[in-house]
C-alpha cells in the first residue's frame, strides 16, 4: 500500500522520531506543539497539515479546550499527537533509523551501532541484571557480550527478543530494553 505525502506532511511524519516525547517507540503519544516547534513551517501551516494527515489515517489528533497557561493568549491547548496504524506502516517503510518496535536506532560517527542497556532474564524468567547490547546493523540483530561469550538476539516485532544463539531454543535466555538509548 503506497501512502501518498506532499513534501510538508513527509516532513512532519520524519519529526515524529526526532521528538523529545518520543519514548516508546511507536507507541509514543507527543504533545502537538513541541512535535510542531521541531518542524521549520509556520504553527497554521504545520496545524493544517497534521490535520491533513489526520484525515489521510496516519495521526490520531486529540485536543482539549483547556490551555496549559491560561494568562498566556498565544498559549496553545494541551493537544497531543500520536501514529495509527497507518502512519506506523508509512514510518517503517519511508524511514531507516528505527528498529522493528520504533525505537530510534543511532550510529556514531565512525558508523559504530548505537550501545543500549538491556535487561536479560532467563526462560524461566529470572532476573540476570542489565547489560550493554550493540544493535548489528547489517542483520538488525542484538549483541551482547556475556561470560561464556557472545550472545545474539533477534529483533523481532515484539517486546521480548529471544537469543538466536543458544544450544537449546526451548531453554534460551531473552533481553528486553531497559532504557530507549545510551550515548557512546
Amino acid at each position: 500500500m503506497t501512502i501518498k505525502l506532499t513534501k510538508f506532511e513527509e516532513e512532519i511524519m520524519r519529526a515524529i522520531p526526532q521528538d523529545d516525547f518520543y519514548e516508546s517507540g511507536y507507541e509514543s503519544v507527543l504533545w502537538t506543539d513541541v512535535l510542531l516547534d521541531n518542524v521549520k513551517m509556520d504553527n497554521k501551516k504545520a496545524r493544517g497539515v497534521l490535520a491533513s494527515l489526520s484525515k489521510k489515517g496516519l495521526l490520531e489528533l486529540y485536543s482539549t479546550k483547556e490551555k496549559s497557561d491560561p494568562s498566556d493568549k498565544n498559549c496553545a491547548t494541551n493537544s497531543t499527537t500520536a501514529l495509527t496504524d497507518k502512519g506506523i506502516e508509512w514510518l517503517k517503510a519511508n524511514t531507516t533509523n528505527l528498529d522493528t518496535n520504533g525505537y530510534k536506532v543511532h550510529t556514531t560517527t565512525n558508523n559504530q551501532p548505537q550501545i543500549i542497556t538491556v535487561n536479560m532474564r532467563t526462560f524461566t524468567g529470572m532476573n540476570l541484571g542489565n547489560y550493554e547490547a550493540r544493535m548489528n546493523l547489517t542483520n538488525k540483530t542484538y549483541e551482547v557480550d556475556g561470560k561464556k561469550g557472545l550472545l545474539t538476539f533477534a529483533s523481532i516485532n515484539e517486546l521480548k527478543k529471544p537469543q538466536t544463539n543458544a544450544k537449546n531454543v526451548k531453554f534460551a535466555n531473552y533481553i528486553t530494553i531497559a532504557e530507549q538509548q545510551t550515548t557512546i
